[in-house]
């Protein structure tokens, strides 16, 4: 199953990055002045699909819940940087969480955007687009900086010792109450 996880990433990551870059060329080039309202909002939404293929290709992450425990663990190509040490696999993981969570804040200011545009026949200033831009993504590294490292109990310890038989690493990440096996190890 990992494998045709990985192959799905791999297929994902070239269809969706290739086709963000032509998207990205013709609104650069080939947009008309029909277009130009939206070549914000459109830009946006290729660079921050572009940003998740890229940490998803890196990272991606794979869930499992084990007896009540949602675990993660990555099948990305940084599982081919071993040994990699346990905060570096941290980062990996956060910064695909802070992509997919960027995706996720940066929608309303699409909406605000259409909406001026097509209720109010207003542009947004570029400087107020990319404030609104900013605040999101401070939002999303303020939820970020709530990530940490901590040593569980063992009846996580029984949970991981379960995925992970061989392993001895007993240190695992808590990520909102969501624990998550260090990247160079897979089930």
């Amino acid at each position: 199953m990992d494998q045709v996880n990985q192959l799905n990433g791999y297929i994902c990551f070239t269809l969706g990055t290739s086709l963000n870059i032509l998207l990205v060329w013709i609104i650069l080039r080939k947009s008309g002045t029909m277009l130009q309202t939206y070549r914000r909002v459109l830009l946006q939404i290729a660079a921050m699909d572009i940003f998740f293929l890229i940490t998803s290709l890196v990272d991606e992450p794979v869930t499992v819940v084990l007896d009540g425990y949602f675990i993660m663990y990555g099948l990305g190509l940084v599982r081919y940087l071993q040994p990699l040490p346990q905060k570096a696999n941290f980062l990996f993981l956060s910064c695909w969480l802070f992509a997919v969570l960027l995706n996720i804040y940066t929608m309303p200011i699409q909406f605000i955007y259409r909406y001026f545009a097509l209720c109010r026949d207003k542009t947004l200033s570029l400087g107020i687009y990319m404030g609104m831009l900013l605040l999101s993504a401070l939002i999303v590294l303020s939820t970020q900086i709530f990530l940490y490292h901590v040593e569980l109990g063992e009846d996580f310890q029984l949970a991981s010792s379960m995925l992970f038989p061989n392993s001895t690493d007993t240190h695992v990440i808590m990520l909102f109450g969501q624990a998550v096996i260090p990247l160079n190890q897979s089930p």
